[in-house]
């Protein structure tokens, strides 16, 4: 079953303004560079590596526990060394999530994850490029969805894409929940890890009383106010 609400389609700078009806500020608890690490765990998870490939493994989970997974791209390659930090992200989740195209940015993936990119690569190549997306939508639902139906009833929360929102109250306890959630499907695939804090973390999304626009510079006459039909 899906779930929709208008907040997916809402800007985040939007959702600054916006509190709960007791004024109460919200929380997100969301995941650290969710497409990539869902998708590595995914490969991990299916099987398509061998012990040839175990230090590719165990340096990859290293990074997504770390969240440093586009910190170690941009710092061991000139070519996505040389971008933004807004810009390797945006390049890397193309060539993840575009048609298959061998060129630099592919080749230096590949070289930097052999084992990942052969898998990533091979499935485009015998099922399409929607596929890999396909693989990423399946399993975030199976995560944040999954968890946010397991929810309370009279807890405030909603879910939107890779995270869950909530007041400060509750957010702790949707992040155990998520960490659990994580253990259950990828724990026994990965070596063992101490805190996934990094991959699931806790910001706040609203804007504190000192935070908000203010307009009390501009004085507001009548002939500002333009009226409109209902």
């Amino acid at each position: 079953m899906g779930v929709y609400i208008t907040l997916y389609s809402v800007p985040s700078r939007v959702r600054e303004l916006i509190r709960s009806k007791e004024n109460e500020l919200i929380y997100e608890v969301d995941m650290s560079s969710a497409q990539l690490t869902i998708l590595i765990l995914e490969w991990i998870k299916s099987g398509h590596h061998n012990k040839a490939k175990s230090k590719e493994v165990e340096l990859i989970t290293k990074l997504l526990i770390k969240g440093g997974m586009y910190d170690y791209i941009q710092s061991e390659s000139k070519h996505f060394g040389d971008m933004s930090y807004k810009n390797l992200k945006v390049s890397i989740l193309k060539i993840i999530n575009a048609k298959y195209n061998p060129g630099v940015g592919n080749k230096e993936l590949e070289r930097l994850f052999p084992g990942l990119m052969h898998w990533v690569n091979g499935m485009k190549q015998k099922k399409g490029h929607q596929s890999v997306s396909h693989i990423h939508q399946k399993a975030e639902s199976g995560i944040f969805i999954k968890v946010y139906e397991e929810l309370p009833d009279n807890m405030f929360a909603l879910p939107i894409h890779d995270c869950i929102i909530s007041t400060k109250e509750n957010i702790k306890e949707i992040q155990d929940r998520l960490i659990q959630r994580f253990e259950d499907l990828y724990g026994k695939f990965i070596p063992p890890f101490e805190s996934l804090n990094n991959v699931f973390r806790i910001n706040r999304v609203s804007l504190e009383d000192e935070e908000l626009p203010s307009y009390q510079e501009r004085n507001i006459t009548e002939s500002d106010i333009k009226p409109f039909d209902l």
